[in-house]
């Protein structure tokens, strides 16, 4: 169907600790931007090519989303 669609280069799968890892990461290296802002006093954060264009995202085994120990908590 993705290839259908013409997105499978679009598509990702992973863990929930993954997707947010890659989002946070989406402008650059958040770990490297927040060490040279501390060393430098300025922030410089690169592009690594991800679009702003819309995501969506597909849940698998939602009742593992809801669970007491991820749904709310924070990353």
């Amino acid at each position: 169907m993705f290839d259908l669609l013409g997105v499978s280069d679009r598509i990702f799968y992973g863990t929930m600790e993954e997707l947010c890892e890659k989002r946070i990461n989406s402008k650059g290296d958040i770990r490297k931007a927040v060490a040279s802002t501390i060393a430098t006093g300025y922030t410089e954060r690169t592009s690594s090519g991800e679009s702003d264009r819309p995501a969506v995202l597909f849940i698998d085994e939602v009742d593992v989303f809801f669970e007491k120990q991820f749904f709310g908590a924070i990353y």
